[in-house]
């Protein structure tokens, strides 16, 4: 049967961002159109702009997760976010399928994030200092996923990182936590 992929979450009203953005090659994806969805988002986060922008609408203290919904399983890839309402306690990476959306990204072991605050990288409880904070609004975070070697690596604004892990299990899919009421972000072109 004949599969059309919806349109990616836009990028043309974000002209600012585009320079930033770079196209991996993108293998093995598992269905999904690289959006928010219902289903894989903690009920204190609201979907808007056809699940592209994500808001903390009610909650406070706690961990609130989004996953998209593509699973990368093998193959490069790269999404985006936009910071839009900037703010603490706000986490970007990858998670596995199976992540609990009441546990921040980089807490588990099968979650693996920046934080926005200080720039650190976390996974399994354990952070280390890697990047720049990313607390402005306009900021983005680029997360590029290599699941076949294993590596996650994050590029803020216009600088690169490197490697931030060699230990990447997948599947995984474009994963975000946010802690704080009123936090947003946007999701911007998965790969």
């Amino acid at each position: 049967p004949h599969y059309t992929r919806p349109v990616p979450c836009s990028l043309e009203r974000h002209s600012n961002t585009l320079s930033l953005l770079m196209a991996l090659s993108s293998s093995s994806s598992s269905g999904g159109s690289g959006r928010f969805t219902p289903n894989r988002t903690h009920a204190s986060l609201r979907i808007e702009e056809e699940g592209c922008l994500l808001v903390n609408h009610d909650h406070d203290a706690d961990w609130a997760c989004a996953l998209a919904d593509v699973v990368w399983d093998s193959g490069q890839h790269s999404f985006a976010v936009e910071v839009v309402k900037p703010g603490p306690n706000m986490y970007v990476g990858v998670a596995t399928v199976n992540h609990d959306l009441t546990k921040c990204l980089g807490e588990t072991p099968d979650s693996w994030s920046i934080y926005s605050v200080d720039g650190d990288a976390c996974h399994a409880m354990q952070c280390e200092k890697y990047a720049v904070p990313f607390t402005q609004a306009g900021d983005v975070v680029r997360v590029h996923v290599d699941v076949d070697a294993g590596e996650l690596s994050f590029q803020v604004n216009e600088s690169s990182y490197g490697a931030a892990f060699t230990n990447l299990r997948g599947p995984v899919s474009p994963s975000v936590t946010l802690a704080l009421r009123s936090l947003s972000v946007r999701l911007l072109d998965p790969k």
